[in-house]
């Protein structure tokens, strides 16, 4: 499952964000954290991790998606194994590869992609993900996030002008396999949009029942 979510970041700390990012200074060549393989198709920069102002920033976007209820349900995140600021500038581009399994010791079931910067502010950049139905190609608004499974298929294109900011992430699910996950985040999207009332009370129960019994199998 490709997950849209929108609003991830407040416009304060988007505006903050994009400030901090505008630093040249705080960016290393992409390829040096990448394995063998995605080493020879990233042409990217990412900040330094180490950079303190960079640590605190991704530790409140990961603060932040913890507490968000949409990308929890479709997440179910046990761990996060890393975030990580993405810059393409004019001629940079990620070829066509697939995210690791392991990433910092932990198990990448999800990885995520939070757009930075405006659509319009760049060309190019879109990220193409590849699957049996095809190539999907997403270019969110600044703030916006796109989820998808860490083994598909993925490249970013050239940016040809301007500059694509993002934060990428990977995360071990609490529920391993994706059809699982889909029908949980289905499951949750009924019960939340059910209105609550004494005609529904039983309807609302029972679902509430299933997703339990679901959960109790399923976890990891």
């Amino acid at each position: 499952m490709h997950l849209a979510i929108t609003n991830i970041l407040p416009r304060d700390r988007l505006t903050a964000l994009q400030s901090l990012l505008a630093e040249p200074d705080i960016f290393i060549a992409g390829d040096s954290t990448a394995g063998s393989a995605a080493a020879a198709v990233k042409h990217n920069q990412q900040a330094a991790p180490q950079h303190p102002e960079v640590k605190g920033a991704l530790q409140l976007i990961e603060q932040l998606l913890a507490r968000h209820s949409v990308f929890q349900a479709a997440a179910r995140p046990a761990r996060f194994a890393r975030l990580q600021f993405s810059r393409y500038g004019v001629g940079m581009a990620y070829g066509l590869h697939n995210d690791g399994a392991l990433i910092d010791g932990v198990r990448t079931d999800l990885s995520f992609t939070l757009f930075l910067s405006a659509p319009d502010s760049y060309d190019g950049g879109a990220l193409l993900l590849h699957d049996a139905a095809g190539v999907e190609s997403v270019k969110l608004a600044a703030g916006d996030l796109i989820l998808y499974p860490s083994g598909c298929l993925h490249e970013v294109n050239r940016v040809t002008r301007g500059v694509r900011l993002a934060v990428v992430g990977w995360l071990q699910s609490r529920i391993r396999r994706a059809d699982q996950r889909e029908l949980l985040f289905n499951l949750d999207s009924v019960l939340s949009q059910l209105p609550e009332s004494n005609d529904n009370t039983d309807c609302r129960l029972r679902l509430q029942q299933v997703r339990g019994g679901l959960l109790r199998m399923w976890l990891d």
